[in-house]
């Protein structure tokens, strides 16, 4: 019973991520290998960050391996909602986030000193500015920055958001329910519920709080 909840807990925490990042509750979903799967599939319930980027026309297409320029090229598409270091994130993938770690210019002690990736071994922030890993990411897109029919499906997306202008709300906090079946059978019977929605800042020509890096070499 401890590993079920353990496991159910996790799953929606990855479903809650999942629709954050990649959902579109558009009548046709943005990703093909997700528009022919069940409606209530996590990614079809609001309007994620690469839709909102992607309908903003907020992009910038790297075209090989992530750079420090493109990096830079990202934050000054944002900008005045790229301005405050203390409120910016870089979201990247695992593959992505190597590529960054191997970066020449956030190795050497002499230009990021005692935080160079050299001593520490991981990248904690880029230029001031944090960097955090998901899984849940996408490293199956085409270069579009979406998943299509035709493919290849063989590119990345990274994003950088301000964290200030997005708010996840919670009316239901996430709950396990755990109570013994009837009592000619033997098990249990467990269920998981909770009651959220994640909300930003409408986006527009005058408002690009989240960027949205596409067309990734991994």
């Amino acid at each position: 019973i401890r590993i079920a909840r353990e496991e159910l807990v996790e799953s929606q925490i990855r479903a809650m991520t999942e629709a954050m990042f990649n959902g579109d509750d558009s009548v046709t979903h943005m990703d093909n290998d997700i528009d022919g799967g069940a409606s209530y599939l996590a990614q079809k319930s609001l309007k994620g960050l690469r839709k909102l980027a992607i309908d903003n026309s907020a992009l910038v297409s790297v075209g090989s391996g992530m750079t420090v320029a493109k990096l830079d090229e990202m934050r000054t598409a944002m900008g005045k909602f790229g301005v405050n270091v203390n409120d910016l994130v870089y979201i990247v993938s695992p593959s992505v986030y190597h590529q960054m770690v191997n970066l020449s210019e956030v190795s050497s002690i002499d230009q990021v000193g005692n935080n160079a990736n050299l001593l520490s071994g991981a990248l904690a922030f880029f230029r001031g500015v944090a960097v955090c890993i998901a899984e849940q990411v996408r490293e199956d897109v085409a270069s579009t920055g979406v998943n299509t029919l035709a493919g290849p499906n063989d590119t990345a997306v990274a994003y950088l958001v301000n964290k200030r202008r997005f708010y996840t709300g919670m009316r239901r906090p996430l709950r396990i329910r755990v109570m013994m079946d009837l009592p000619d059978q033997d098990r249990w019977l467990l269920s998981s519920l909770t009651r959220w929605d994640f909300k930003g800042h409408a986006q527009s020509a005058s408002e690009s709080s989240v960027i949205l890096a596409h067309n990734i070499t991994v």
